[in-house]
């Protein structure tokens, strides 16, 4: 059966990504909830290029964040991600929660990357509308591989956590914009560049409408900008790592004096 977690005071949300394991530690009683502390770990570039991320070399990393943060509490949240996850929007016609599941299953079968029974199946009615079916259900839904769930969950018990719940971003986003700020604006777009993947999801009125994810992402920048820059009196090669810098550092030069010091941010620029 399953457990019942009693949330008291603190929670620890957990991201596991594939340049970066973040924690942060949350006091959830607060009004608003605060912020405690936040725990940032790089994954070294060449561990990320061979794809050298194992489950030892994760657990162990996250063992050691949480030694550092002296955590009050060991219930987390985290995020699934990936091929492996799928966000969903569609309109069904208005029918009692307990079919939604059902009518769900058969609306996405056909545009699911993996089998929906092996699914874990989560949503949000985010509007309704009167349509040619009459009263209809605007529905986002996230669909998540069990083995994906499964293994996010062993990873944080072996970490010495335990998991409280699983979220996906957009769900995350919709929350900060429906709850934290004073009004929420009528439309919002939230481009998140990870490390494999960028996020683009859209928002009304607070509310998570749907969700596209492009292939470009932090890596192509990197890869665009390391390499061989040629400088009127010599050639540079600029590394991964080096680029990486480069990226957090400067990012979108948009005042063209700010690297006007920098021949080679000159010449990539």
């Amino acid at each position: 059966g399953k457990k019942l977690v009693f949330i008291k005071h603190e929670m620890v949300g957990v991201d596991i990504g594939q340049g970066y394991i973040k924690v942060v530690q949350i006091d959830i009683k607060a009004s608003p909830p605060v912020v405690r502390g936040l725990y940032v770990e790089e994954i070294p570039i060449d561990k990320r290029e061979r794809g050298d991320l194992t489950e030892l070399y994760i657990i162990k990393r996250l063992k050691s964040i949480i030694k550092k943060a002296k955590l009050k509490s060991s219930l987390a949240v985290s995020f699934v991600s990936g091929s492996s996850v799928h966000v969903h929007s569609t309109t069904l016609p208005e029918m009692p929660e307990n079919q939604i599941i059902d009518a769900l299953k058969a609306d996405v079968a056909k545009d699911l990357p993996f089998s929906v029974d092996e699914s874990l199946i989560g949503f949000n009615i985010v509007g309704r509308t009167t349509g040619r079916r009459g009263q209809e259900m605007e529905i986002a839904a996230v669909f998540a591989h069990k083995e994906v769930v499964s293994r996010k969950i062993w990873l944080l018990e072996q970490s010495g956590l335990q998991s409280a719940g699983m979220t996906v971003l957009p769900f995350a986003y919709e929350n900060i914009l429906s709850t934290r700020l004073e009004e929420a604006p009528e439309h919002a777009v939230i481009i998140t560049v990870g490390e494999e993947t960028t996020g683009i999801d859209f928002f009304r009125n607070g509310t998570f409408m749907f969700t596209r994810e492009v292939s470009a992402s932090g890596k192509d920048i990197n890869k665009a900008l390391s390499g061989s820059v040629s400088l009127p009196d010599k050639n540079v090669d600029i590394s991964l790592e080096e680029a990486e810098v480069i990226k957090r550092e400067y990012g979108v030069v948009l005042d063209q004096t700010a690297h006007k010091d920098n021949p080679v941010l000159n010449q990539l620029v």
